[in-house]
């Protein structure tokens, strides 16, 4: 089984601050739901995920939170909030880290990048995208790559 820390503790002044004046990232609404609900969807659907940590502002303890779930406050450093997250993983060998500003993503994709891991020898594994592949099945998109 993997834990999950999921950080939501980014602050809303880039560029998203045109599309909502919520004062953190993870809580910007679409269709509705703030997006880290969607984040925390996927990883609930995940059969591989036994807990999720959340590092975030006090405020996503008033969401739909999954259960099995951990919040835990934020700070306004990253790392900071790794080292928060990853001190309430309660002893499981595989730890997955996430951001709250994915809402794309979904349980097969996380299953798939935990099975990729699995199937590797090393400590730490990031997936990353090349700008051909992102600019063909999202074409639309403005994000800088």
């Amino acid at each position: 089984m993997v834990e999950a820390i999921v950080l939501a503790g980014s602050l809303n002044d880039g560029e998203l601050r045109e599309i909502s004046r919520e004062p953190y990232e993870a809580l910007i609404p679409l269709a509705g739901k703030p997006m880290v609900e969607y984040v925390l969807a996927a990883l609930q659907d995940s059969p591989s995920i036994s807990r999720i940590i959340v590092v975030g502002p006090p405020a996503l303890k008033e969401l739909q939170i999954p259960k099995l779930t951990t919040v835990v406050e934020s700070t306004f450093s990253l790392m900071d909030n790794l080292r928060l997250g990853l001190e309430q993983v309660s002893g499981e060998k595989h730890v997955l880290v996430a951001t709250a500003d994915i809402p794309l993503l979904t349980a097969v994709a996380v299953e798939d990048f935990i099975a990729r891991c699995r199937a590797r020898e090393g400590d730490l594994f990031i997936p990353l995208w090349t700008r051909r592949p992102m600019r063909r099945i999202f074409p639309a998109s403005s994000a800088p790559m």
